[in-house]
């Protein structure tokens, strides 16, 4: 649901303000979306219900690739198909990854698509310097998973998410068994709790208990994010503290624009990356459902010439 949040919860205040450009902003609403009891049955696992409106913290993003072995109805990559352009993407090389993110300096979070079927993905992490802490989000059942992650030497820390798209969650569970068994897997795994696929992800479930690898449920982004179910474009003032880098190395203010290649605020490869962005953005409405994520606010905003 919206939630009008400046004044007070529940109340709202009016006033214009000048923009970049000559228009003024007025009648704006800061709008926040408050998860409650949106979730299915409960199949027996821990349920993140804090999965929104975390403050930022300071971890950049990148999207080496947003090439992914799966395709899942609810990924951001088929969310709006007519309008993606994430095939268009010339990758950085993991050099070129290398030696930006050792300039900024920041924790870095490897994500995609999925990162192991970036070429070099082992090059990109261990040539990190040390004190650099790494996570790696990834569905761990592409075809060299098991390869590329035994050939880190930076420690990393996995995030693992399991789409019953994959089918049997057996290549997971065999991944992760066999780097805890060499004493190489820090990591979590979590499965989205979509209304179609329960059937299908109750008996996957069961197969990850009877392994002894634990499974965090979370709610479908879809349900919590109404600036995504793409039933109509506003005007919007979007502010968000988020560092996202795509393939190329170019920074977006949200992964809608990532996917779509639209609208590049930055480069990963200029010498500062703000942590705030502040943009007028005509397409809420059309956000990736993970786009409310993070310390994000978005204002309705009527552009009027000066």
């Amino acid at each position: 649901m919206h939630e009008t949040t400046d004044g007070g919860p529940g109340r709202s205040r009016d006033r214009s303000d000048r923009l970049a450009g000559g228009h003024k902003m007025k009648n704006w609403q800061c709008l926040t979306i408050r998860a409650a009891n949106l979730l299915g049955p409960n199949l027996g696992y821990p349920i993140n219900r804090r999965i929104h409106f975390q403050p930022f913290d300071g971890w950049i993003r990148i999207y080496p690739t947003l090439v992914c072995n799966l395709s899942c109805p609810y990924c951001v990559n088929h969310h709006n198909p007519d309008e993606y352009r994430g095939n268009e993407y010339q990758t950085l090389p993991p050099e070129k990854w290398v030696e930006s993110l050792n300039r900024i300096g920041r924790n870095v979070v490897i994500t995609g698509g999925e990162p192991f079927l970036y070429t070099g993905l082992d090059r990109l992490v261990n040539g990190l310097r040390p004190e650099l802490k790494v996570k790696v989000y990834s569905n761990f059942s592409a075809g060299k998973t098991l390869e590329v992650a035994r050939r880190f030497e930076h420690p990393v820390e996995f995030f693992i998410s399991y789409h019953p798209a994959s089918g049997p969650p057996d290549r997971v569970i065999e991944n992760v068994l066999e780097l805890r068994k060499a004493g190489r897997f820090n990591g979590h795994l979590h499965a989205i709790d979509t209304s179609d696929q329960r059937p299908r992800l109750a008996k996957a479930l069961d197969q990850f208990r009877q392994a002894g690898v634990t499974v965090q449920l979370d709610p479908d982004q879809r349900l919590l994010f109404p600036g995504s179910l793409m039933k109509g474009r506003q005007t919007v003032r979007c502010e968000r503290r988020v560092i996202l880098i795509g393939p190329d190395g170019s920074r977006h203010q949200c992964v809608s624009k990532l996917v779509r290649r639209k609208e590049q605020v930055g480069h990963i490869l200029d010498n500062e990356l703000p942590e705030k962005i502040e943009v007028i953005c005509g397409d809420y409405g059309f956000c990736a459902p993970c786009d409310f994520l993070g310390e994000t606010r978005f204002r309705r905003v009527s552009l009027i010439n000066s």
